[in-house]
């Protein structure tokens, strides 16, 4: 039995290391063990690969979670702005810092929410902030506040969507060429088993083949229906 020839160079990353996870497994189960140094180099740039992606994410963690801590820090100030507005000796800055920190408080304190709740709260308050006269703002000592929160805001959510350049950036580099070499191992890997086994003096090795085949079976036919899919949903766009 000869392994599939399953090309993985123009892999998603995400797809790449789910396969990648997949294929390890299967070979670390089923590879006797006289025939470990087969998957040295394999396993070697797996490695290499799957730690520089949870690099690269725990570093993309780190800048989501400062950002949101800055857009607390502005929510905070607002509040404390329009609170002590509130409260001042002047008639109509009181009556306009009232004005604010009633809309602040109709939403509530956003800061302990998960991001996805907390920024849909900030949404709703900056509707309701945009709402209120700028010249009323103005009078609250709050108008810096309310563009600080908004760009935080605004901030926040680029950063979320700007997972694709974050992608974009993982791959660039050092992890394009981890990649690279991810990919010659893997076909390195396949290449060796199979000329193996077509020499006929590797029955050892028939359960590994067998089972790698299965694999690349089930995702031949993820990808085919994912190609379905995406193809179904133009066809209801159109």
């Amino acid at each position: 039995m000869k392994v599939q020839t399953y090309k993985v160079a123009h892999f998603s990353l995400q797809t790449l290391l789910a396969y990648a996870e997949s294929f390890k497994r299967i070979v670390d189960d089923q590879l006797p063990s006289g025939r470990w140094g087969l998957a040295r180099e394999l396993n070697e740039t797996y490695d290499a690969l799957n730690k520089q992606r949870a690099k690269a994410d725990a570093q993309f963690a780190s800048i989501i979670e400062e950002a949101d801590r800055m857009t607390d820090r502005a929510w905070y100030g607002l509040y404390h702005q329009a609170q002590a507005s509130a409260f001042h000796f002047n008639e109509q800055t009181c009556e306009a810092g009232e004005r604010v920190r009633e809309a602040i408080e109709r939403i509530g304190n956003p800061t302990y929410l998960s991001y996805q709740t907390e920024y849909d709260h900030l949404n709703q308050l900056l509707t309701a902030l945009h709402e209120i006269p700028e010249e009323t703002i103005a009078k609250a000592a709050c108008s810096y506040w309310v563009a600080e929160l908004e760009r935080r805001w605004n901030l926040f959510l680029d950063l979320r969507k700007e997972k694709n350049v974050a992608k974009a950036m993982v791959e660039s580099g050092l992890m394009k060429k981890l990649r690279v070499a991810y990919e010659t191992a893997y076909r390195n890997f396949v290449d060796q088993l199979n000329a193996m086994l077509l020499l006929g003096d590797a029955e050892d090795l028939e359960h590994l083949a067998k089972a790698l085949n299965a694999l690349i079976d089930e995702h031949r036919a993820l990808q085919k229906a994912d190609r379905t899919r995406k193809q179904k949903a133009g066809e209801r766009e159109e």
